[in-house]
């Protein structure tokens, strides 16, 4: 299975305050990094956690692990292990939300599983609390693919080719996805 999963061409509704407008179905592969950008407010948080995440959940039981970090990440470790499968079951006392990410990253690193090695990274902003360049530096990208957020696209890896997801505001409430 190369497949991740695909999003047909539509319109979604994210939330009460925003939809976003699919022209062209989106089809996300293993082995391919997504940089999902566009401005504060379009709906790209949005678009991870009420559209991606539940389309993504129930296909990943037996084919692949997701590391999903949001964005208003806090250092209770119990807000984002839902989405870490089971893997961090011990609890931790963490200094900053830095050591968190890199502790779950390391657990993710360790996890093997006889019936697949694949990991999802869903990333959302995360280089507001650590670097993403060392943060990725390690990963085989032979078993894994990354959704990133981010603001700031000169701090990404050079060595690391991203398909770029662009949010573009129509009107208030409706933005258009796109991959470029």
């Amino acid at each position: 299975m190369n497949e991740i999963l695909t999003i047909e061409n539509g319109k979604y509704e994210l939330n009460r305050s925003i939809s976003v407008s699919v022209d062209n179905s989106l089809k996300f592969n293993f082995g391919e990094n997504y940089l999902l950008t566009g401005d504060n407010g379009v709906g790209k948080s949005s678009f991870v956690s009420k559209l991606l995440l539940p389309l993504i959940i129930p296909i990943s039981e037996n084919n692949f692990k997701i590391f999903y970090i949001p964005q208003d990440v806090t250092i209770q470790y119990y807000l984002v292990k839902y989405y870490y499968n089971g893997l961090l079951n011990e609890q931790h006392d963490f200094a900053t939300i830095g050591d968190a990410l890199t502790l779950v990253k390391s657990k993710m690193l360790d996890y093997k599983d006889p019936t697949t090695n694949r990991i999802v990274f869903i990333l959302d902003e995360i280089d507001q609390y650590v670097s993403l360049v060392k943060f990725l530096k390690d990963l085989d990208r032979s078993y894994y693919s990354l959704f990133l957020i981010t603001h700031n696209e000169k701090n990404l890896p050079t060595n690391m080719i991203f398909k770029h997801i662009n949010f573009q505001r129509i009107t208030a409430s409706e933005t258009l996805m796109f991959m470029e």
